[in-house]
């Protein structure tokens, strides 16, 4: 097995995988243990560079909206590679799902979310406080990314009388195949979208930060229509956003130090990180450790070490 190391920082990726199982996040984050690459992470990956490559474009490098979106395409097959014709993400659904998304929100300076200077692809990291990195005694970061920081323009918001004064949206475009339980319900108390806006808290405390709006795309249906786009504004109110940042604090602390003890060699790795036995090991079509945890032989592996603050990956 490869040498353990602490994350380089945590992001609500690691956290939340520590709190589905700690062995789990042992394997993967701190030995950098990768035993298979999935292709919707791959996917979102390339869905996301084309919507940075014509947002950028459009807002900041002149372009029209039809050479913008060309190059947006260009980038998503580019990115993209071999297509699949039997994955419900397939190339043809991917281009379609993304004309589409620009026919229902097109670009648009005077009625739509526009962005702000810097505003297309933003990466954040922001320290832990009173949290040590472990192996290099600086200050621990909480990093993370989203696709756009907005603000609303024209008539766009039906939600604008929460406030009179009018502020910034985050924007986060998720894919998915097809719904599943009560989805919109899981952005209520997201760790990851209120560490999006604690970001901006910290970073920009000027801004009038309004929420998260949460583009969720349904892919895998058979038809495309408009029905498989949702926009989901999603506010959080000033305890909620402190709840989560202590509790982000306080995963971490204790990250830390299970992690220091492991190396002094006062407990062993499970004794450190416990195994969750349960639900994590079979969500998401199964952990990929599950033949560790049952004795049988390691299936292949490599090691990848996900790294928050590295920002080209």
């Amino acid at each position: 097995m490869f040498e353990p190391r602490f994350p380089a920082a945590l992001d609500s990726t690691i956290i939340s995988t520590w709190k589905r199982c700690q062995y789990q996040a042992f394997l993967k984050h701190f030995c950098g243990m990768q035993i298979e690459d999935s292709w919707d992470l791959h996917v979102g990956k390339a869905f996301a560079h084309a919507m940075e490559v014509v947002r950028k474009d459009f807002y900041f490098n002149g372009c029209s909206e039809d050479v913008a979106l060309l190059n947006g395409e260009d980038q998503l097959i580019a990115d993209y590679g071999p297509d699949r014709p039997s994955e419900a993400k397939n190339l043809g659904r991917m281009l379609a799902a993304f004309r589409l998304y620009h026919r229902l929100w097109p670009l648009d300076r005077d009625n739509g979310l526009v962005p702000v200077k810097d505003g297309v692809e933003c990466r954040f990291a922001i320290p832990i406080l009173g949290v040590l990195h472990p192996d290099t005694g600086q200050p621990l970061m909480y990093a993370g990314r989203y696709d756009m920081k907005a603000e609303e323009k024209g008539g766009y918001d039906p939600f604008s009388d929460f406030s009179e004064e009018k502020g910034v949206w985050l924007v986060d475009e998720k894919t998915a195949k097809r719904p599943f339980g009560n989805w919109r319900a899981d952005f209520d108390l997201s760790l990851q979208m209120v560490g999006y806006v604690k970001s901006v808290q910290i970073l920009s405390p000027d801004d009038h930060i309004e929420g998260v709006r949460i583009r969720k795309l349904f892919v895998g249906n058979k038809e495309l229509t408009s029905d498989n786009f949702h926009d989901v504004p999603v506010r959080f109110n000033q305890n909620q956003i402190d709840d989560v940042w202590e509790s982000i604090r306080i995963t971490a602390e204790e990250m830390v130090e299970r992690y220091k003890q492991f190396l002094r060699g006062n407990i062993t790795d499970l004794a450190a990180y416990q195994r969750a036995y349960g639900n994590a090991c079979n969500e998401y079509n199964g952990c990929s450790y599950r033949p560790i945890c049952q004795h049988h032989p390691l299936p292949e592996y490599q090691e990848i070490r996900w790294n928050p603050l590295d920002w080209d990956n």
